[in-house]
């Protein structure tokens, strides 16, 4: 996936300064615009979707997206849930 992704311009590699045996993968200007456009067109459509709903259930699900993206900003930073 990452050869694909550098052909087309979306990700750079480069060796690791700190260990040989790694390869640093980065995003590019033109993968870093990309994900900034797929982002946006999400949040238009999750927008989109939370205006045809009753306010209140609007506003549910809008304080359930935070918790989730609090926990998941959580679990990508290491934290772990032991059982849901």
């Amino acid at each position: 996936m990452c050869d694909r992704l550098e052909r087309l311009g979306l990700v750079a590699r480069r060796r690791s300064e700190s260990d040989a045996r790694s390869v640093e993968i980065s995003l590019t200007a033109a993968g870093e615009d990309l994900l900034d456009r797929v982002n946006e067109r999400r949040r238009n459509e999750v927008i989109q979707v939370l205006t045809t709903m009753q306010q209140a259930d609007a506003e549910l699900t809008i304080r359930a997206l935070a918790a989730f993206s609090e926990a998941a900003h959580e679990v990508a930073d290491g934290w772990a849930m032991s059982a849901i």
